[in-house]
C-alpha cells in the first residue's frame, strides 16, 4: 500500500499543486484585470531586471510564472526527459 501511495504522489503531486495555484491566482484579482496585466507583461520590453509585479500586478505575475513552468514541464515530457532533483 505504501508503494502505491509513493507512486501516486510522484505522479500527481505536481498536477495537484498547479491546480491549487491556478485557483489561488484567479481568486486574487478579477479575471479581466489579471489578463490585462498578463498582456502588459507579455508586451513590455523585458530587459534583464524587469519588475513584473510593477508591470502587471501580483496575479498576472503569478499567472506568468505558472504558465512558464507548465510549458517547461510539457516540453520536458515531450522530449521524454526524466525529472530528477
Amino acid at each position: 500500500m505504501t508503494q502505491f501511495l509513493q507512486i501516486f504522489k510522484r505522479k500527481y503531486a505536481i498536477i495537484i499543486i498547479f491546480l491549487i495555484s491556478f485557483l489561488a491566482v484567479f481568486s486574487l484579482e478579477p479575471i479581466p484585470s489579471m489578463l490585462y496585466g498578463y498582456h502588459q507583461i507579455l508586451t513590455s520590453s523585458s530587459v534583464l531586471l524587469s519588475d513584473y509585479l510593477y508591470i502587471g500586478g501580483l496575479a498576472a505575475t503569478l499567472f506568468n510564472v505558472l504558465v512558464t513552468i507548465i510549458l517547461n514541464i510539457l516540453i520536458l515530457k515531450w522530449l521524454k526527459v526524466e525529472f530528477t532533483g
